[in-house]
């Protein structure tokens, strides 16, 4: 039986690394963490009865923190923002590290160019704000850190010797939006890690096994799942992407490049090329028993040009991305769990891992990505955690 103090009492601990202590009488918080948005982002409210030590919840603007929860290492920030709270308490916010990246604009005169490497490119335009090291191994680390559970994984690619071709900053770009044009073509984001002048560089990973089970029957038997919600959106789907570049290239389908296709070899062909990037379950043409198995009479192209792209790789890279956004709203599932610990595995949620959903309310069995992840605590409620979860491959780089 779960420990009741676990969604009872506050989890969170925040050091304030510079002044060496930590804040006490932390009453409310939340954590959010997103794999595809450029930092992490928290808050939480103290109250210090101590009047002699009052003081110590002021004068804390821009402080860096170090924020764990049960004891586990979740957040590398600094506090952006505070105000005066209900009675005498204190409210404060903020993000992880990345956020200097994110709020500091690149040197127009800044130039990326062969042979410099990605790893090298980071450094270089992310150095004056303390970036010293790039890590392409270090993912599956921080998953173990943030869970507290070796998880594991395949070995992750390494992106530090690519090459790049002539980068350069747009007028009044952030240095996190203009190194993330550079990663993302060349198939990779970036990541906080274990210390400030880190720079991780990580793939979702669909591979890995499940850590977390999601469960709610219609008998109430076994729930962990305290409320879900299931977002099917069959909108704007297409059954064609069409990628162009300004150099030429023109990519129909990915394993047909530079072949004129007839739209009833398109309509044939969508659902091989989904699977590529999907598995067969995602596939919106669902056949019932006694249907026939042809492919329904629909047809939408979806055409966008890559300004970017200079071969029929990184067009063919970029048309895959975009096939994942405009299929991602097939099904997005949102749920609130009961405390910040998966009750089988021990595990603490960690967005880049994968949960076994099954949902009898919501008619949703099936492992999910964990896209979205946020700790909160109050009086109230006592400890959930809200997950967001996207089928594999709903984010492709």
């Amino acid at each position: 039986m779960a420990d009741e103090s676990l969604f009872e009492t506050p989890q969170l601990e925040v050091k304030l690394e510079r002044l060496g202590r930590k804040i006490r009488g932390i009453g409310r918080y939340q954590l959010t963490s997103r794999f595809t948005q450029p930092t992490d982002s928290w808050s939480f409210t103290a109250y210090e009865d101590d009047d002699a030590r009052r003081d110590d919840l002021f004068n804390l603007e821009l402080e860096p923190v170090a924020l764990s929860i049960l004891g586990q290492p979740q957040v590398l920030g600094r506090i952006e923002v505070t105000e005066s709270g209900e009675g005498l308490s204190r409210n404060f916010q903020g993000r992880d590290y990345l956020a200097d990246l994110a709020e500091c604009h690149c040197d127009p005169r800044l130039i990326l160019k062969e042979p410099m490497t990605v790893a090298e490119a980071i450094k270089y335009a992310a150095g004056p704000v303390g970036i010293s090291r790039v890590e392409a191994d270090a993912e599956i680390k921080m998953r173990n850190v943030r869970t507290g559970k070796a998880i594991g994984g395949p070995a992750p690619d390494d992106f530090r010797s690519l090459k790049l071709k002539d980068f350069k900053p747009r007028p009044g770009e952030g240095i996190y939006e203009f190194l993330g044009r550079v990663t993302t073509r060349h198939g990779t984001t970036m990541q906080a890690g274990t210390s400030r002048d880190t720079i991780v560089l990580a793939q979702p990973d669909y591979h890995q096994e499940v850590t977390f089970n999601l469960v709610r029957n219609l008998s109430g038997k076994g729930n962990t799942i305290l409320s879900g919600k299931a977002r099917r959106d069959y909108t704007s789907f297409p059954t064609l992407v069409l990628g162009t570049t300004t150099t030429g290239v023109n990519v129909d389908l990915r394993n047909h490049v530079g072949k004129t296709l007839s739209l009833a070899q398109l309509q044939v062909n969508f659902n091989h090329e989904i699977i590529d990037i999907f598995d067969t379950h995602t596939i919106p043409y669902r056949v019932l028993p006694g249907e026939t198995t042809e492919a329904p009479k629909l047809y939408r192209l979806h055409h966008f040009r890559d300004t970017d792209a200079r071969n029929a790789a990184q067009l063919d890279r970029s048309k895959a991305r975009r096939y994942s956004e405009l299929l991602k709203d097939l099904l997005i599932y949102r749920c609130t769990v009961r405390g910040h610990i998966d009750p089988v595995s021990g595990a603490l949620y960690a967005v880049n891992t994968m949960a076994l959903v099954r949902d009898e309310v919501e008619r949703v069995k099936e492992p999910m990505w964990i896209q979205g992840r946020t700790f909160k605590y109050s009086k109230p409620e006592g400890a959930t955690t809200d997950l967001e979860l996207w089928r594999p491959g709903s984010f492709q780089l």
